[in-house]
């Protein structure tokens, strides 16, 4: 009986090893022809263009076509530098900045903001703005309710008031100098790849010594992971006072739960204010 399994023990290691060997062949055998048809496309895309360049008497510009062909050797071929001669490395190079600039520009291309409210409510809103220096936007807005107006979004009040140098209710960066040793801040940076894919790169730093307490780096960042960094962070109860943070919807409630049972008290940023947790946006602008 132990012979016969042992012998069929044997016969499956020898049809493994030859499954194995048979997989690493097919993957050679398509790599090289892939490989092959990828040097033929970059040879023959060039020799059309060199012989549309002798039909025009001018300066030749290549195609979109052709660029776009090269682009996609720039992605997929790690040899595609050996057969640029009908021009230089670098100008592919160019293309693929230039590509990776109207990829940003489309993504970040102005979207549709809200409706414009009547001039006589804006005019309402500066001079309530300016005769009640103490008054907010959540205030204006309750008392242009009362008024018979109808409901404004609060930032929209925001835009139309008055601006002022200071803040009436005391200077944000005293605030900040005041309690820079007990303060941490945390945020998210978006980096793109080559491929254009999304990477989050999170950061929790220290105001006093600039010294970054954790980060980490996820394709999918969650609920459950932001508060795991928290805890990496805040090892033996090594806690801040105060942590700064903007309003980013990732957070949720669960996180300021968490935040308030370890004795940290949130700091947040008003909407479209980056300037309050300078820090650490300082930090990702030289990063």
């Amino acid at each position: 009986m132990m012979g016969v399994l042992s012998w069929i023990w044997e016969c499956c290691v020898t049809l493994s090893g030859l499954v194995r060997y048979g997989i690493r062949f097919s993957r050679m055998l398509i790599l090289s022809r892939a490989d092959s048809a990828a040097k033929i496309v970059a040879l023959e895309s060039q020799l059309d263009a060199s012989l549309r360049r002798a039909d025009f008497k001018r300066r030749y510009r290549f195609s979109n076509s052709f660029r776009l062909l090269w682009l996609l050797f720039v992605s997929c071929w790690s040899g595609w530098k050996s057969f640029c001669h009908l021009m230089e490395p670098k100008t592919v190079i160019g293309w693929w900045r230039r590509g990776f600039r109207y990829y940003w520009r489309f993504v970040s291309r102005g979207k549709a903001g809200r409706k414009k409210i009547p001039l006589e409510l804006r005019k309402l809103i500066r001079q309530m703005s300016s005769e009640n220096p103490l008054c907010g936007e959540q205030k204006i807005r309750d008392s242009l309710v009362d008024l018979g107006y109808e409901k404004v979004d609060v930032g929209t009040i925001r835009k139309y008031m008055i601006k002022r140098s200071k803040d009436p209710s005391g200077n944000w960066l005293t605030f900040i100098k005041n309690h820079m040793d007990v303060s941490w801040a945390m945020d998210f940076c978006v980096v793109r790849t080559v491929g254009f894919r999304a990477y989050y790169v999170f950061v929790i730093l220290e105001h006093g010594s600039r010294r970054i307490r954790n980060w980490n780096i996820t394709e999918t960042p969650s609920l459950e992971w932001i508060i795991q960094q928290l805890r990496e962070a805040t090892p033996f109860g090594e806690v801040p006072r105060f942590i700064h943070r903007d309003n980013d919807g990732l957070y949720e409630k669960d996180v300021s739960i968490y935040l308030k049972a370890s004795g940290v008290e949130e700091v947040r940023s008003a909407f479209r204010s980056p300037w309050q947790n300078q820090y650490i946006e300082r930090f990702f602008g030289s990063m």
